[in-house]
């Protein structure tokens, strides 16, 4: 009796370690994605990073049902690069792309992968709806393509009920002119809810690149939101406030898209701005009515400056990530990161190919594994001969290549940059340019 239970015994421990052999052996289930990235929101224009111009609910619930970054960055302060830098996870200066003007001509290697590249080559359907901005056409690097716009574009149809994805002549600023007629930002949620229908009924992961040109000029909005509004002054911001209104109602079909569906636990979702928030002036050929006074129209927070500009106004921006079961809701991350981080961690995410990145898989850091900066120290620069800003840790430098004197902030103390400190830290303004010049020089061969 004794020796058949020792031999059942051992038979059974037998099967439960290959059975738990099995388990470790298989591969993680491998996340949808969902990049929802938009155009010109300021740092200060979402509830959940204080913003009181209009309530985001949806935006605000997904940031607490996931990580909010305090730090978060574009890679430029202007759409085009910044777009660039997003889709090859490298920075854009590498391609020769600085700014709007310099983007249209950047030299992308042909072998360089695109994001959606790199996820197709590891299995998923890939799509992209909206805003593009690069001169790599959408539907040579996605599978799907719904509404490619090439930069800004108008929001109501044109007389044949089209929406022609460009913008009229001149530019018109104001309210739709009738109640319930077809919005573009309804459009391209509309349509990333269908995609999600579909594709989450297929085995096949997803990536979709959700990119609202909303709230980017022209500052248009549908006429039933305008009593709602019409406490905020000036009238632009009136509108301004109904536009992002309308991003947070359809980032909240998005979401609950993915509960219906059934794939909101397998899914990644991120929210991030291309940029900070535009001045209204730099339109003045493109009809920006006399009665409106000169004003940002959005909001940098506590910060300075805005679109354009590489104070912490122009390239800080709205950054969260909503991935359940790997991230723990309401997490607040307050070290720098960046959007060219988002391809190495959808690569590792997705278990792609290794692919040259100049970014950091940020999920380690984000659940506290990693106590370290994801980065010893990030970069920006708007033109070949502009000034190199640079962030370490919580310091930011300026460093002009015209032998101008360079100015250091300490942002932990001064998230304004408000008090140039060089002089009283010189160790660290020389470590910093050492690092700015060894970062040109890298930029240089490879351009």
């Amino acid at each position: 009796m004794h020796r058949t239970l020792c031999f059942r015994l051992s038979v059974l421990i037998g099967l439960l370690a290959i059975l738990f052999g099995s388990l470790k052996a298989q591969p993680e289930t491998r996340p949808n994605i969902i990049l929802i990235f938009v155009d010109d929101l300021g740092y200060g224009d979402v509830g959940c990073y204080g913003s009181k111009l209009t309530p985001t609910p949806h935006i605000d619930k997904l940031a607490a049902a996931g990580v909010r970054c305090t730090d978060g960055y574009a890679s430029a302060a202007t759409c085009a690069p910044s777009r660039l830098g997003l889709m090859a996870g490298r920075y854009q200066q590498r391609m020769g792309a600085y700014s709007n003007t310099t983007a249209p001509q950047a030299i992308i290697p042909k072998d360089h992968l695109f994001l959606p590249q790199m996820l197709k080559k590891a299995g998923y359907r890939t799509a992209h709806i909206g805003k593009w901005h690069i001169n790599r056409p959408a539907k040579s690097v996605f599978d799907d393509v719904f509404n490619e716009l090439k930069g800004a574009a108008d929001y109501f149809p044109g007389p044949e009920g089209q929406f022609p994805g460009h913008l009229g002549s001149p530019m018109v600023h104001g309210w739709s002119s009738k109640k319930n007629m077809p919005y573009l930002t309804d459009l391209h949620g509309d349509a990333a809810v269908k995609f999600i229908k579909e594709q989450s009924e297929q085995p096949q992961p997803f990536f979709l690149y959700l990119a609202f040109n909303a709230p980017h000029a022209p500052w248009q909005a549908p006429l039933e939101l305008k009593n709602k509004f019409k406490h905020i002054s000036p009238e632009v911001m009136q509108l301004y406030a109904a536009m992002v209104h309308s991003l947070d109602q359809n980032v909240g079909k998005v979401l609950r898209q993915l509960e219906k569906s059934g794939v909101a636990d397998n899914t990644m979702v991120l929210f991030i701005s291309d940029n900070g928030p535009e001045w209204g002036r730099n339109y003045p050929a493109f009809n920006w009515p006399e009665s409106w006074p000169s004003t940002i129209v959005g909001s940098a927070g506590p910060l300075s400056g805005r679109k354009a500009e590489f104070l912490e106004g122009g390239i800080r921006v709205p950054f969260i990530i909503r991935w359940p079961g790997k991230i723990e809701a309401n997490r607040v991350y307050t070290r720098p990161v960046n959007t060219l981080d988002l391809y190495e961690t959808f690569r590792v995410a997705a278990n792609a190919p290794e692919t040259k990145s100049d970014g950091t898989d940020l999920l380690p850091f984000l659940t506290g594994r990693k106590k370290e900066d994801p980065h010893k120290i990030l970069f920006w620069q708007g033109g070949e001969s502009r000034p190199v800003y640079a962030r370490m840790g919580d310091w930011k430098i300026v460093a002009p290549l015209d032998h101008t004197p360079p100015t250091l902030f300490d942002l932990r103390k001064d998230i304004g940059e408000k008090t140039d400190i060089a002089s009283q830290h010189p160790g660290i303004v020389k470590e910093m340019l050492g690092l700015v010049e060894k970062w040109k020089q890298e930029i240089k061969q490879v351009n």
